[in-house]
């Protein structure tokens, strides 16, 4: 506010990066919980049964004969949700070439992270079927979580280069230099970029 009303434009990016500071409220998170839980688990189901496992699904738990999988509120992939979107906010930002390009990767956000919890969901299943359920709790619980996580973003910078391939690219898009900013190189941009993916790797 002190640089005047033309700076605090060139801030518009940062000032959305900083709302997500501001946690969701709880009738939006129950929500998000309630059906993005339903969506992994009938995700998870259908691949187990195209890989010839008896399963039957009611509601968000998976009875797989052996064992009875529910999928709670922490495994719903919300927690995959809002990193995410925060990541291709960035890559977007960062690497984009068109406004439609950097739409589009938002609206990929929410497929890819049912997708991933999906498939967390149907490796846990897939080794207590094989007899196999320490790996399927504690330690490889958080790994496969993390894993899954660092392949989502990896997937969602395959898709920005795919988009900015396929879509027409935009003259619009301004450096920070072009912006009035302070004038940070290409290198500070991307070490900002791999300090951002080490700490969600941290997180």
């Amino acid at each position: 506010l002190l640089y005047g009303v033309q700076r605090l434009r060139n801030l518009r990016f940062e000032l959305l990066i900083l709302a997500f500071m501001v946690p969701m409220p709880p009738f939006v998170i129950r929500t998000f919980t309630a059906n993005l839980k339903l969506l992994a688990t009938s995700f998870a189901v259908n691949l187990l049964r195209l890989f010839d496992i008896s399963v039957l699904q009611d509601g968000n738990i998976i009875d797989i004969g052996v064992q009875q999988l529910q999928v709670i509120d922490a495994c719903s992939g919300l927690r995959y949700v809002v990193p995410m979107f925060l990541f291709a906010l960035l890559l977007g930002h960062l690497y984009g070439k068109g406004r439609m390009s950097r739409l589009l990767l938002l609206v990929f956000v929410m497929p890819v992270a049912i997708l991933i919890n999906g498939l967390r969901i149907f490796i846990t299943a897939v080794l207590y079927v094989n007899g196999y359920p320490e790996l399927a709790e504690n330690f490889f619980h958080d790994f496969a979580g993390l894993a899954l996580f660092l392949i989502a973003g990896g997937g969602l910078l395959g898709i920005l280069l795919l988009l900015n391939r396929w879509m027409p690219s935009s003259a619009s898009h301004q450096s920070w230099h072009d912006q009035g900013g302070d004038g940070r190189s290409k290198q500070a941009i991307v070490a900002a970029a791999l300090y951002c993916a080490l700490l969600f790797g941290g997180g």
